[in-house]
């Protein structure tokens, strides 16, 4: 009876070790099934949580569109067109005698703006440099920034004037910046 003992050990043995290689070949695959899963779930989950952000932020900036659309369209009639610059030169100039300063323009020039939206607008840039007082060259910078068009100005340099010997007759303060103004070109339509 011995060997049958054994046989059946042997047996019992065996079909323990069988069941042990499936349980933990199937502990395997689930463990990879249920990671996979999970891993699958967190992005879905980031995709729906990114959509629902654009989406919104969609429908904002939608919202935006509409509600400043009177506001865009206002825009346009403080541009003047291409072929009225020179009323802006003007009224640049007319900055120096309203605010007692001795202004000239050192450079004029025009470019085509690109990537802009509407179509068909440019930027008209001009040097201004003016002699005067304290208070007319700080008269002169603020006329400038409020002129009634959609300009900036910028580079701004103020110094004094008493040691620049071509300007003597202008002792104190010269101040020099760039005027920009985006204006509409002579092949776009016209302002309303």
């Amino acid at each position: 009876m011995k060997p049958l003992i054994y046989s059946s050990h042997r047996m019992l043995l065996v079909l323990a070790l069988l069941s042990c290689i499936v349980v933990f070949t199937l502990f395997g695959y689930m463990y990879y099934s249920v990671t996979a899963a999970t891993a699958r779930a967190i992005i879905a989950r980031a995709v729906a949580e990114t959509t629902a952000f654009d989406n919104i932020n969609a429908e904002k900036i939608k919202t935006l569109y509409t509600s400043t659309q009177g506001q865009r369209e206002a825009i346009l009639k403080h541009l003047i067109p291409s072929t009225q610059v020179i009323s802006f030169i003007e009224v640049l100039e007319a900055i120096g005698a309203d605010a007692g300063s001795a202004l000239e323009l050192s450079a004029i020039s025009g470019t085509i703006a690109k990537d802009v939206v509407p179509e068909g607008m440019g930027m008209f840039h001009a040097r201004v440099n003016a002699y005067g007082s304290w208070q007319s060259m700080m008269r002169t910078l603020i006329l400038a920034e409020n002129l009634p068009y959609v300009t900036s100005v910028d580079s701004v340099h103020l110094e004094t004037s008493s040691s620049d010997a071509n300007r003597k007759a202008f002792k104190g303060w010269h101040i020099s910046f760039d005027v920009s103004m985006l204006n509409t070109l002579a092949s776009s339509s016209q302002q309303k």
